[in-house]
């Protein structure tokens, strides 16, 4: 016996907000960069990352998003000192 529980997803009542930000730095291991949603979630919802290339600098860098809210979060990309010049960072948040 299957048992499913939730909701029917259909084209209609799918709104998966999402973005990219483009990220420069010089010499960094580390760096924060505040994302805004443009509008107020009801919950704070589950968000993605994912930096949109593996070429040169960004090859072993990671990704991840944190300080989560309602309206925004904070993206954290880090790895070994590098420069990155304009790279995407993709993002997108799932209504909780």
């Amino acid at each position: 016996m299957i048992i499913q529980t939730g909701m029917k997803l259909t084209p209609q009542r799918i709104s998966i907000p999402a973005g990219s930000v483009s990220v420069s730095f010089t010499s960094q291991s580390q760096v924060d960069v505040v994302v805004a949603y443009g509008f107020t979630f009801t919950n704070s919802p589950r968000v993605g990352v994912n930096i949109a290339s593996s070429a040169g600098a960004t090859a072993g860098w990671i990704a991840k998003a944190h300080s989560i809210s309602t309206t925004g979060f904070t993206l954290r990309v880090s790895g070994a000192s590098a420069t990155w010049t304009g790279v995407p960072v993709q993002w997108w948040a799932i209504p909780s």
